[in-house]
């Protein structure tokens, strides 16, 4: 038996009070003189041989009482009495061991573990050992970690040799395996260049040619480059694309593990759009460089101007930013500050925000936005308030991003370099694109999911559509039959197998890419640490409870 808050344990220096008060009654009874005691001594010899075991039994009763209290708030736990093994089951597990993956010797590993129940570190629970199929393996270190499926702790964790450290009250069976692994994380479209992440999980510097194909409107390109990248580390490579780019793959060599050696991409079709920044135009330079920099392909047309927005702006183009302390009810407008106060507290960050609302549709905009520190904030008026949506606020509570009653954007802070870190990092482009389509009412379609994902695609109209993976090597069809919700029609695509994808029957024929998630998380995260115990707290009070009625109990009914 353990104790949570052992502070607590001091108090049974308190234990021998009862006895204390029991010696002080006796030592405080007056001797009173009467002329015959005779009457009094023959009473007293039929009650003495109960009265002694009575006070015996009350002053046991009472230290007990009081033990089961300090041991109640002492909050006392039993340790679990059945052993479980998390297996980490995260992607990299299928990295090459001689003849064998990593996650099958973790597997033999496990079964060493007599009468264990045995939990994925993706969150399935297994009360038996599985038969692992290589489709199902793959489909299973596709999914994402979940962190919220057991609150159950690990006695046993089985993972790779140096990937997490080890955990107090935990036994960590680490699974030695060849390291030369190389990884591609992730892609970044942003006008016409194309910015690859790069990881070397190996444990010394190393070099790898990443050869890029693309499938342009007549005819296809292939470009190669040779990447060096120190030990445990990343990079960031960028390559250009043309403006007649569709699709295409990103590739390096063969390593120990060739899951995360290819990854698909489908370039987003951007309409042409015209967007007007008004106001404080001095500040702009992050805007004008998110939207149309210099150099690039960007069908977003910029005009700038320092007046006021009017009626006449916003019939002459599809968005406005306004870069000022006030908001006017032009339509189709962000509204963002030219300048605002200091933070008192140094600064904020975000710590809710609508995940599903299509500005954060991208989950490299959620991941930066809620690491970005913002120094600078203004406030909206609280009658705005009352009838507008709040999608974002900073860690004070305090409003960050509004959607307003009319439907135009309020940003809480200024979109300059002194305002927060996020203006500089990669996805601040993506935000500022998502913000101006989806105010133009042209949002966006997302092109690119991970295997598992739940992704639909809107149709004009009912039927059965036909699904192609066009990718080199794999010819397999898919037949879906469309669906009715409340705000469309809507066709379900298929995210099984990673590679790239042509939805026909629809304008232009919808283009979609599907990838593996290479989120290497640490497989503990998917177990709560702190529940590896039963708390029994509740019983010793409940004891007490007991032996106090038992105690009024004999003090009534006993009266000898």
């Amino acid at each position: 038996m353990n104790f949570l808050t052992p502070n607590f344990l001091f108090w049974l220096f308190a234990l021998p009070i009862p006895f204390l008060i029991h010696l002080w009654h006796k030592k405080t009874t007056r001797r009173v003189l009467f002329s015959s005691t005779m009457f009094f001594r023959q009473s007293e010899q039929g009650k003495q041989s109960f009265k002694k075991p009575k006070d015996i039994l009350l002053l046991v009763l009472r230290t007990l009482i009081l033990l089961f209290i300090i041991l109640g708030f002492a909050n006392p736990t039993l340790n679990k009495k059945q052993n479980i093994v998390l297996l980490d089951d995260s992607y990299d597990m299928l990295t090459k061991n001689g003849k064998s993956t990593i996650f099958e010797l973790a597997l033999k590993e496990a079964h060493k573990i007599k009468g264990a129940k045995l939990v994925f570190a993706s969150g399935t629970k297994y009360n038996e050992y599985p038969k692992a199929t290589p489709s199902a393996k793959f489909q299973r270190f596709a999914f994402k970690f979940k962190t919220d499926t057991t609150q159950e702790s690990p006695d046993y964790i089985i993972t790779k040799l140096g990937k997490i450290s080890k955990l107090p009250n935990v036994k960590l069976i680490e699974i030695d395996g060849r390291d030369d692994n190389f990884s591609i994380d992730s892609l970044l479209i942003e006008n016409s260049k194309l910015f690859v992440k790069i990881t070397n999980h190996t444990s010394q510097i190393a070099e790898k040619i990443v050869t890029l194909s693309v499938k342009e409107t007549a005819g296809e390109n292939t470009l190669s480059a040779k990447v060096s990248i120190p030990a445990h580390s990343n990079t960031v490579t960028l390559f250009p694309l043309s403006e007649k780019a569709k699709y295409g793959f990103l590739q390096i060599e063969s390593d120990a593990l060739d899951i995360d050696n290819i990854r698909y991409f489908v370039v987003p079709v951007m309409p042409p759009l015209k967007v007007l920044i008004t106001g404080d135009t001095l500040n702009s330079f992050f805007i004008e460089n998110a939207l149309a920099p210099p150099g690039g392909n960007s069908k977003i047309t910029l005009s700038i101007s320092s007046n006021l927005p009017t009626s006449t702006d916003a019939n002459n183009c599809d968005v406005i930013i306004f870069n000022g302390n006030s908001i006017s009810q032009t339509p189709h407008t962000v509204f963002a500050p030219s300048d605002a106060p200091r933070v008192k507290s140094g600064f904020l960050r975000l710590t809710a925000l609508t995940e599903t609302h299509p500005i954060f549709d991208d989950k490299d905009i959620i991941a930066e936005f809620k690491q970005a520190r913002f120094t600078r904030v203004a406030q909206l008026d609280s009658n705005l308030l009352r009838s507008s949506t709040i999608i974002a606020r900073f860690s004070n509570n305090s409003p960050a991003i509004v959607e307003l009653e009319n439907g135009n954007l309020w940003l809480a802070f200024p979109l300059n370099q002194y305002s927060d870190d996020f203006i500089i990092s990669p996805s601040f482009v993506l935000f500022m694109q998502r913000i101006v389509y989806w105010m133009a009412g042209k949002q966006i379609q997302k092109h690119n999911f991970t295997v598992g994902e739940k992704a639909s695609c809107k149709v004009e109209k009912s039927g059965t559509y036909l699904c192609k993976c066009i990718s080199d090597g794999q010819n397999k069809d898919y037949r879906i039959n469309s669906s009715v919700e409340s705000d469309g029609i809507y066709v379900s695509l298929p995210t099984e197998v990673p590679g790239t994808y042509e939805l026909q029957g629809t304008t232009g024929k919808m283009l979609f890419a599907v990838n593996i998630s290479n989120e290497i998380a640490s497989p503990v995260n998917a177990i709560d640490l702190s529940k590896n115990y039963v708390l029994i707290r509740n019983w010793f009070f409940w004891l007490a409870l007991i032996l106090m009625g038992l105690e009024m109990i004999i003090k009534t009914y006993l009266k000898i």
